[in-house]
C-alpha cells in the first residue's frame, strides 16, 4: 500500500487537484483519481486526518506509480509517500 501524507488539507488539495489522475505508466496500476472531478471545489476523495492537521490517501499502486508520486511530489513541502501511516499518526477521537 502507498501512502502520501500531507502536512495539512490545503496542501493536499493544491497537490491532488494538480495531479488529478495518475498516469496510465507502463508497468503502473493505471489512471487512480485523487482528486476526483478537477473542476469541483472540493475533493471527493476522502482523507485520512490525523488530530495535528495533517492528511494522507492510501492506493495499492504499483512500484512504478510509487515512483512517480514520489518524484512528482518531492517539490512539495514536507509530503511523504511512504508504505504506512507515520507511527506518530493520532486518529481523532469520536
Amino acid at each position: 500500500m502507498v501512502v502520501i501524507v500531507f502536512p495539512d488539507r490545503a496542501t493536499a488539495d493544491a497537490a491532488l487537484r494538480e495531479i488529478a489522475a495518475t498516469p496510465d505508466l507502463e508497468g503502473g496500476t493505471g489512471p487512480v483519481w485523487v482528486w476526483f472531478d478537477p473542476d469541483a471545489d472540493t475533493n471527493q476523495v476522502t482523507y485520512a486526518a490525523s488530530v495535528d492537521g495533517r492528511v494522507a490517501i492510501a492506493h495499492p499502486w504499483s512500484e512504478v506509480d510509487e515512483d512517480w508520486l514520489a518524484a512528482y511530489l518531492a517539490d512539495w513541502t514536507d509530503v511523504v509517500v511512504t508504505d504506512a501511516l507515520p507511527a506518530d499518526w493520532q486518529w481523532p477521537a469520536d
